[in-house]
């Protein structure tokens, strides 16, 4: 089994199966509970191979993950590109994660996409971690029913978005050129810009939004994805009024 396909944990392969990803085959304890027999019952149901082993040899499938009840061998995450991006329509709200390279930050930020119904993840090329085991698991399954797009040349990317009428807002720490994020009108076609760990959006990136945003708090900046909820249930607020 490709340790790249895999994902642990009872919690989360129930997540990926109600949502309907592909599993090609389930690793299960022979002492069920609860939650690993309701996982028995789905994957049957969607005729996925299910094989009941001890807990040893379950150890021995999963390596760094010791311990687990259930594991499962997956399809890859499916990864959209720049055209799916430009060829949606309607009112649409994502997030890009410039360059963010900590995995339990772009999980966390997933969470929150997923949580406060947004249309998707950008994230780059570049610079910016892989969808990796660890995303997977910081996302709590999030992951499976949110849009991850991934693009090349993010000020071009962004060029592209306002040309199809989205505008760019870009967050920063609090200066005279930036907006405290409670007086900011989100527009129905938004592209919100949240920086890397250390260094936050780079100074032409900046230059590319139509708005800076910054969260007022007693520190100069907080958690990239601690942010992303913030922000989100900002315009998820707004979009429950419109």
């Amino acid at each position: 089994m490709d340790k790249k396909n895999r994902i642990y944990g009872a919690k989360l392969i129930l997540e990926y199966i109600k949502s309907g990803g592909s599993i090609s085959k389930i690793w299960l304890a022979k002492s069920l509970n609860a939650l690993t027999q309701e996982i028995e019952e789905l994957a049957r149901k969607h005729k996925i191979p299910v094989n009941k082993v001890e807990r040893k040899e379950l150890d021995k499938i999963s390596d760094e993950y010791k311990g687990k009840s259930v594991i499962a061998e997956v399809s890859p995450i499916t990864l959209y590109d720049e055209k799916f991006l430009l060829e949606q329509g309607g009112d649409r709200t994502y997030i890009f994660a410039v360059n963010i390279e900590d995995p339990q930050n772009l999980g966390a930020m997933l969470r929150s996409v997923h949580a406060f119904s947004a249309d998707g993840l950008i994230v780059s090329n570049r610079n910016t971690t892989t969808i990796t085991d660890s995303v997977i698991r910081a996302s709590a399954g999030a992951i499976f029913n949110t849009k991850v797009i991934r693009v090349g040349n993010i000020s071009n990317t962004l060029k592209k978005l306002k040309e199809n009428q989205y505008w760019v807002y870009g967050t920063d720490v609090k200066s005279e050129n930036s907006e405290e994020i409670q007086k900011v009108k989100f527009d129905k076609r938004s592209v919100i810009l949240l920086g890397n760990e250390g260094k936050g959006l780079s100074p032409i990136l900046k230059k590319a939004c139509d708005f800076i945003i910054h969260i007022p708090c007693a520190f100069n900046s907080l958690n990239v994805s601690v942010a992303t909820g913030i922000i989100l249930s900002s315009v998820y607020e707004q979009r429950k009024d419109q």
